[in-house]
């Protein structure tokens, strides 16, 4: 693998929409501010037909209301030395995730910050209309801030920082942003790559390993070999030197097995390789980052491959 393009991030688009609740995507907005020099975009949306209250609070519709609100915080953001502006959509909109599409394309930022909603079925539904919309139909990462239960985040301390990775895809994109963030944060590195076990394979992948067991182990324990050579060479590119770098490579289903791996090894934040669309069997598929984001509780940062 050849030297990493380098990754930068000098713009950050954050929407809120005046609750506490999206205003935990800050601590970690402002700490990455901080570290890589950035300017914060603050952004609101007004929603159309919105209800009056959101997350047990008023709903931010009245522009003037919303104006001295991003006032208020651009100003905290500024007297902690952080370049921060703020944008409010004049206009009602019907879908937040498109207009979000639209200002980024408008203020090109490098990030984009969001938060989950609520759990289970409520993440899941914020994450397929809005946090997957926006990497679906743009090219930014997208930070996802899951809050506690108070609707907080927690300060955006990174010492752990884990990459789940799939050989059969190109993965610049995604080391190249994980390079960045080991490097400012001086966070270890964690390179992971989940080959299935015969009893965990799915879709169409399960069907030769019932027709024929013994010759899809053998293959399955090659590309266990296989990603073992695979996250060395990565672990050696350039791009890593002076970095804390780890390898892992696991079987059994990738789900599950990213998902106890963080837990386990006390992850801070997750990087993934996304295509944002569903249906695909592999790491990098919408529903696999969708599963995952359900059942972890640190952030991710969801990169478009």
């Amino acid at each position: 693998m050849n030297q990493i393009k380098p990754f930068n991030i000098k713009k950050m688009l954050v929407p809120l929409d005046g609750s506490r609740l999206a205003e935990s995507t800050l601590p970690a907005a402002m700490r990455i501010a901080s570290l890589f020099a950035a300017k914060i975009i603050l952004l609101h949306i007004r929603e159309q037909n919105a209800p009056s209250t959101i997350h047990g609070e008023k709903h931010l519709t009245d522009p003037a209301e919303a104006n001295r609100y991003f006032q208020s915080i651009a100003e905290k953001l500024q007297s902690d030395g952080i370049d921060a502006e703020w944008h409010v959509h004049d206009s009602m909109e019907g879908d937040v995730a498109r207009s979000i599409i639209d200002h980024a394309n408008e203020f090109h930022p490098d990030l984009v910050a969001l938060c989950t909603h609520g759990k289970g079925g409520m993440r899941d539904l914020l994450f397929g209309n809005i946090a997957q919309q926006v990497l679906n139909l743009g090219k930014w990462p997208i930070l996802l801030i899951h809050p506690d239960q108070k609707g907080m985040a927690s300060d955006f301390i990174l010492r752990n920082i884990l990459i789940p990775l799939d050989r059969e895809h190109d993965q610049e994109s995604t080391l190249s942003v994980a390079a960045a963030m080991g490097d400012k944060f001086s966070a270890s590195l964690r390179l992971l790559v989940v080959v299935p076990t015969l009893e965990t394979l799915s879709g169409e992948k399960s069907v030769p390993g019932s027709l024929l067991p013994a010759t899809t182990r053998a293959i399955l324990d090659i590309a266990e070999q296989e990603g073992s050579e695979f996250v060395e060479t990565i672990a050696r590119n350039d791009s890593f030197a002076g970095l804390d770098v780890h390898t892992e490579i696991l079987r059994g289903d990738p789900v599950q097995s990213v998902v106890e791996y963080a837990n386990q090894s006390d992850t801070d934040l997750i990087i993934l390789g996304s295509h944002a669309r569903t249906g695909l069997s592999a790491l990098i598929s919408g529903s696999f980052t969708s599963r995952i984001s359900s059942r972890v509780k640190c952030p991710l940062l969801l990169v478009r491959i």
